[in-house]
């Protein structure tokens, strides 16, 4: 996926090769960040590399763009899982079982453990039944 497929990325230090990183430099580690629609939202994604013993900048920047890409990757697949505006998701198949007993994966059974836990803590104040609800 290029950067352009991927959304916008940047990385705070683009310079390349040792001889163009002054050396004070040389340690600092990279800083790259993604900013990409995601979950009908804006994802932000921001990620802190230190530069391996003797590691080229160059090549700490790509661990980092590797970082974000696969980090972009993970969310786009729990978009498609969670989302209930995609109509093969976990969470659109649940809200059609009607109480009927479905096999999710464990990511999906992950949320719904946060989703009760949140909804206990706040005494009901968050409440992510209220799908039908939000319909009306």
């Amino acid at each position: 996926m290029s950067s352009t497929e991927a959304g916008t990325a940047a990385t705070v230090d683009r310079r390349v090769g040792p001889n163009l990183v002054p050396e004070h430099t040389r340690d600092t580690p990279v800083v790259a960040e993604r900013i990409f629609g995601v979950m009908g939202s804006t994802g932000h994604l921001l990620v802190v590399v230190e530069r391996g013993a003797g590691e080229d900048p160059v090549q700490t920047a790509a661990r980092a763009e590797w970082l974000l890409d696969e980090a972009q990757e993970r969310l786009a697949q729990l978009e498609q899982r969670w989302s209930r505006f995609v109509p093969t998701s976990e969470v659109s198949a649940l809200n059609r079982a009607e109480g009927v007993a479905l096999t999710v994966s464990s990511d999906t059974l992950e949320l719904l453990a946060r989703c009760v836990q949140a909804w206990r803590s706040t005494g009901g104040l968050f409440d992510p039944s209220v799908h039908d609800a939000m319909l009306r």
